[in-house]
């Protein structure tokens, strides 16, 4: 009985170097052909360098844990994305001549590059997606990859050719909404000042050409490049911020990496002080700020997505009075897990359920939100004792009980709204 695709590359990872010969040996001849149709006559592409040059990668990515065999041991649309990756690459870098990367014919493997980040990205979102496909249609995207026509499978399969119009369709607009932002060139950044870090990530202050425009850069941390659930976590934190557009959530420009291959945001630069530094028992300071960050949520919630760390460090207050939110870093859209398996968020203003099982959901944010707002105002994290002239409905938010808080963000904006619609200086 043959291995399997998942034993061959654990015994090449346990130094077997004819597992890797015999995984070659499986998929070689059915990328080569993937890669002579889709170069066709092209004289400045090698359908065998570009084959070896996946290999390459693969196998590099096995290494650094970054793909891994998924369920049904089907490796074929790992290869052939990272595959149809390079030929665009190739295409769009317009070569003059071959790119020079052996091909292995002997028992040895080379491995002679690191996989890009946005190839992992791209393999995480296929393997997401192939997830749930039914089985009609992964037969309609296997046959495609084979390089059968749309009029061969609907003969093949009984099917409409608007039927598989209809799915590619579809698969195009999810990938199209995969990396909506634009890609920032590295060098078009100048690093001004570093302002911090995070268990994954350090920001700083930069300057971005051609205007020398303020704004934030944030850097996944280089002990992190090699891990793929947290590439795909600031790549999604990027996929999250682009479908977000209000006034009180910070905007981003972009992404991007660097020549070494570290993957960085770049976010708009927001002016001003942290909710920490303003001093307590203002009652209109805190309806304010409240009002506009439920704004905020009610708009991150009606996206399907969930903020999961609202503290006083990720609020910006300008000197308008105007607050911003600048922090997607442990966003994730609803019913997701956890990240990494962690309890993500800051833990002094984190829902108690939150805190026990790790889940987010908008009632974890609306608690957050009345949590962070009453340290504000009295000076003190809340353990469970209110005060006095703290606005009753954000103290509703801190129920223990979820089902006693608020419906939604937007219940807790309209309360605040009335609450002091008549004091000075409330907008």
């Amino acid at each position: 009985m043959e291995p399997s695709n998942r034993d061959c590359l654990n015994d090449w990872l346990l130094g077997s170097e004819p597992a890797a010969t015999t995984l070659v040996s499986r998929f070689e001849h059915r990328l080569l052909g993937f890669a002579s149709r889709q170069i066709g006559t092209s004289a400045r592409i090698d359908p065998q360098d570009v084959v070896g040059s996946t290999w390459g990668s693969f196998f590099d990515g096995v290494r650094r844990n970054q793909i891994q065999a998924p369920e049904s041991d089907d490796l074929w649309p790992i290869l052939v994305t990272i595959l149809a990756r390079k030929i665009h690459a190739q295409r769009q870098r317009d070569l003059s001549q071959r790119r020079d990367i052996r091909r292995e014919t002997g028992n040895s493997f080379d491995i002679p590059m690191n996989p890009a980040p946005e190839i992992s990205s791209e393999i995480a979102w296929l393997q997401t997606r192939l997830t749930s496909l039914s089985e009609r249609e992964w037969e309609t995207i296997q046959l495609l990859l084979e390089g059968h026509t749309q009029g061969e499978i609907a003969q093949q399969l009984d099917i409409s050719e608007r039927t598989i119009y209809r799915l590619l369709q579809r698969l195009r607009e999810e990938h199209s909404q995969h990396h909506p932002l634009q890609r920032v060139a590295y060098s078009d950044l100048v690093l001004e000042e570093f302002l911090g870090q995070g268990t994954f990530a350090k920001v700083f202050r930069a300057l971005l050409s051609p205007r020398a425009q303020p704004v934030a850069v944030k850097y996944l941390q280089r002990r992190f490049w090699s891990n793929q659930l947290a590439v795909r976590q600031i790549l999604q934190e990027a996929q999250i911020a682009s479908r977000l557009q209000h006034p009180h959530l910070v905007q981003h420009r972009g992404w991007g990496t660097t020549p070494n291959g570290g993957i960085f945001l770049v976010m708009d630069w927001v002016e001003g002080h942290p909710l920490s530094h303003f001093p307590k028992g203002d009652v209109s300071f805190i309806c304010r700020v409240g009002l506009q960050l439920a704004e905020a949520l009610h708009t991150m919630h009606t996206a399907g997505i969930v903020h999961g760390d609202i503290s006083p460090a990720n609020v910006i207050v300008q000197e308008t009075g105007e607050c911003v939110l600048v922090d997607f870093g442990f966003a994730r859209f609803f019913n997701e897990s956890a990240h990494m398996g962690l309890v993500c968020g800051t833990r002094p203003y984190m829902a108690p359920e939150q805190l026990a099982t790790g889940v987010t959901n908008p009632s974890t944010d609306i608690y957050t939100l009345g949590s962070v707002l009453f340290h504000v105002f009295t000076g003190e994290i809340y353990q469970g004792r209110s005060d006095p002239n703290f606005p009753k409905v954000l103290q509703d938010c801190l129920s223990e009980n979820a089902t006693q808080r608020p419906c939604n963000a937007m219940e807790v904006a309209e309360a605040l709204r009335g609450h002091f619609s008549s004091t000075t200086n409330f907008r």
